[in-house]
């Protein structure tokens, strides 16, 4: 079950938080799609065996500041170098305050028929304080004009844990959120990740953080609140309705191999990962002059084992047994023993196949995560 990842990498506005590779520099929008076209052409080789591509991606950076045109080029490219599945899953993030009637009603008949909307809090004061460019209002003008053209599969973003949210304004960005007939939520703790504007403000003193307390609280409101209206939480940050994961995301928790088109972009084959260069003009240059434009690592059977622990551990379908003993018996032996104590703190548990973080578990997961890594002595 392979996938193709465009990056996008432009954005009207940064938003405060954001550390993602994006510019503000929309003057290179067009010899950026010409170079993700010829990566793409040079690189059709590279998901090997002719696998089938059923998840189509377009994250960001704002997508959905290419032309639905452009868009369709990149489908159509991916429709002639690869065998792609007649029910391909092609998801393209979105500001909604990008998302007109016009605009849906042309990606949905490129094949775009997922959208992930960048909402982030349907509170203005916050929105505000993040640096996020559309109203609440944008929110659900998207929504609905997108099931009017027939754009029925949603995702919403959410993040929480952010200075001035208190718990009673989050429970009202949830409340607000889950009265959209959507199908899919992503939610994620705030981060101050060094170089954002959040992140210069916390080290000068200029905003408090929330304590440890309110996270959790946020937390605790996110899942009990979505749980009562029929979303189940498949991975930490991710919640669905009606079995609509996000099939593009779940294959990368669940080892499938993908190409990664544009600059910063990730690829996976099983057996090594690669990186693009993260810097527009020299991306660019590189492809233009065809000079190297990624870096790579080959795995050893110690990488692929804690790849497989990190991404699969995330999930409701945890780590199955069968899988480490096939990376050796040493494996398993280091995985029980570690896993141990949290089992007895039950933070996880085993299911007779394999191990599941329980949902007290999945708050402490990047701590449990940690112990259960394989060092090389």
């Amino acid at each position: 079950m392979s996938g193709i990842y465009f990056h996008i990498p432009f954005c009207k506005t940064r938003c405060f938080y954001c550390d993602f590779h994006t510019s503000t520099n929309l003057g290179l929008v067009e010899p950026m799609f010409d170079a993700m076209k010829k990566e793409l052409s040079l690189r059709k080789d590279y998901l090997m065996n002719n696998t089938m591509i059923h998840t189509i991606y377009f994250g960001g950076g704002t997508p959905s500041l290419l032309t639905p045109e452009q868009i369709g080029e990149l489908i159509s490219l991916v429709k002639n170098y690869y065998v792609v599945s007649e029910a391909v899953e092609i998801t393209v993030e979105a500001n909604p305050d990008d998302l007109s009637k016009k605009y849906l009603r042309e990606l949905y008949a490129h094949g775009v028929n997922r959208l992930s909307i960048g909402v982030q809090s349907t509170n203005g004061h916050i929105l505000k304080e993040m640096n996020r460019r559309h109203g609440v209002k944008d929110v659900f003008d998207a929504v609905y004009n997108a099931l009017e053209i027939g754009i029925n599969n949603i995702s919403i973003d959410l993040i929480y844990g952010v200075p001035n949210l208190s718990s009673l304004l989050w429970k009202e960005t949830i409340d607000s959120i889950i009265s959209l007939p959507i199908t899919h939520i992503s939610a994620y703790h705030l981060t101050y990740h060094e170089g954002t504007v959040f992140h210069r403000r916390l080290t000068k003193g200029q905003l408090k953080p929330v304590d440890e307390h309110e996270s959790l609280e946020h937390y605790e409101i996110l899942v009990n609140s979505l749980k009562k209206v029929g979303f189940e939480q498949y991975e930490i940050s991710n919640f669905c309705k009606d079995s609509k994961i996000s099939n593009h995301n779940s294959s990368y928790w669940n080892g499938a191999s993908y190409l990664g088109i544009g600059p910063s972009a990730h690829s996976y084959d099983g057996n090594s990962r690669q990186w693009n260069i993260a810097d527009n003009k020299q991306y660019i240059d590189a492809l233009n002059q065809n000079k190297s434009y990624f870096e790579e690592e080959l795995l050893s059977n110690v990488d692929k084992f804690n790849d497989y622990i990190i991404t699969s551990f995330r999930t409701k379908w945890g780590v199955q047994k069968r899988m480490i003993e096939s990376f050796g018996s040493h494996f398993l032996d280091h995985f029980v023993a570690q896993v141990q104590p949290f089992i007895q703190s039950n933070e996880v548990e085993f299911n007779g196949d394999g191990w599941e973080m329980t949902s007290t578990g999945f708050i402490r997961s990047d701590l449990i995560i940690e112990k259960v890594f394989y060092c090389e002595q």
